[in-house]
């Protein structure tokens, strides 16, 4: 089946670190990647498994940073042969390092443009490393002080343009799931987990604290069926055509735009209650209050849970999770806020943050139940980032 036919695609692409202590993650990928594949069919939010579409990325350092045969290794575009994904990962190996910040910006700014993903997919970036990007402010043991060395962004594609790339640019849309290797982030870069937590926040995925590689079958896993799920939640609510306000699902334009705080204008809102009165859906009294009462994300999402009640997703639980300190939160929200336009200060130290739980004896369990208040958000993301094409960037 042609691409665009139905909305039922997916394409993922693996961001994968190549350096120092990533053997074993490695070694997983390769031996777990059909097996991954065939438990996300097993969803059944993909009919057909030419629908699932696999690249991989991966990357290491800049030379004079690290052992240098590459920086990011040409890629294995998107393809549904999951034996030609398995032999391309197989000839990768973990090698170098040289300081501890790796050539990750480069590799997502790669991973967003070389791929041709399909438009109509649910896209997602899985990136898995113990290390984090070049260029945080106040980062200890950065070789390179001007941020990452990429030429299509003067040489500084700091952090911040990659997390304003993804939010506001070309790859707007593309959630991105952080495989974060423990404990080496947490011992060893804390500012780098608060970025990656943020970095994961904004582009509505997920970041994962892994001990073992043996748990990562799991979290890719349950990260793609929740994406899967809930985008087909969208769609059977209407898509896009919920903004028309005659739509019986249009109750859902309002609350999404409420989660992420895009709210209509009030020559909008008028325009929508003199459609309303036009052509009058069964729920109308309902979308009147809506259209009319400001609502704070926290309300919207009140309402959604009544709304959504019937609806269930498959969920990640783990017995291992990263605790920020108050430092971390401060600086993992400073990273939500920068942007492109220059860089922000007031980062903190942070020493308190760190892994709760026995990472040596990690577990991940993959449950149905009903939509949480996370999901619910991610679910209003989608929407506005996706289907609502009244929100420009």
């Amino acid at each position: 089946m042609p691409h665009g036919a139905n909305d039922r695609f997916f394409d993922v692409a693996f961001v994968l670190d190549c350096t120092g202590s990533m053997g074993p993650y490695i070694r997983m990928a390769t031996a777990k990647i059909e097996e991954i594949c065939k438990r996300i069919l097993a969803n059944q939010a993909i009919h057909d498994p030419e629908d699932l579409r696999v690249g991989v990325v991966p990357y290491r350092d800049y030379p004079g940073q690290d052992f240098q045969e590459w920086t990011v290794k040409d890629p294995l575009r998107f393809t549904s042969d999951m034996a030609s994904v398995k032999t391309y990962l197989s000839q990768l190996s973990a090698r170098g390092g040289g300081d501890g910040p790796e050539a990750v910006a480069t590799a997502l700014y790669d991973a967003s443009e070389k791929m041709a993903w399909n438009p109509n997919a649910a896209q997602a970036i899985v990136v898995i490393t113990d290390a984090p990007p070049h260029g945080l402010p106040g980062m200890a043991g950065d070789g390179i002080k001007d941020g990452d060395p990429h030429p299509k962004f003067d040489g500084k594609l700091t952090p911040f343009k990659i997390r304003d790339y993804f939010t506001k640019g070309d790859g707007k849309g593309i959630h991105i799931l952080v495989v974060q290797c423990e404990p080496t982030l947490t011992n060893s870069y804390p500012l780098g987990l608060s970025y990656y937590k943020g970095l994961s926040k904004v582009t509505n995925g997920r970041a994962i604290p892994l001990g073992t590689a043996e748990a990562l079958a799991d979290s890719i896993v349950a990260f793609s069926v929740e994406t899967l799920t809930l985008r087909a939640i969208v769609s059977k609510l209407g898509g896009s055509a919920i903004s028309d306000p005659s739509h019986t699902n249009a109750k859902f334009h309002t609350l999404f735009r409420a989660v992420t705080g895009v709210n209509p204008s009030e020559a909008e809102v008028q325009q929508k209650l003199m459609n309303l009165y036009e052509e009058s859906p069964d729920d109308m009294e309902d979308q009147v209050n809506l259209l009319t009462t400001t609502k704070t994300p926290e309300e919207a999402i009140s309402a959604l849970r009544v709304h959504l009640k019937g609806e269930e997703c498959d969920s990640c639980s783990t017995n291992v999770s990263h605790s920020l300190s108050p430092e971390g939160l401060h600086n993992m929200d400073l990273f939500m806020k920068a942007s492109a336009s220059g860089p922000v200060t007031g980062y903190k130290e942070d020493r308190g943050s760190r892994v709760v739980g026995d990472l040596a004896k990690q577990t991940i369990t993959i449950k149905k139940a009903p939509l949480s208040d996370g999901q619910i958000k991610r679910l209003a993301h989608m929407y506005t980032t996706r289907f609502d094409t009244s929100v420009t960037a």
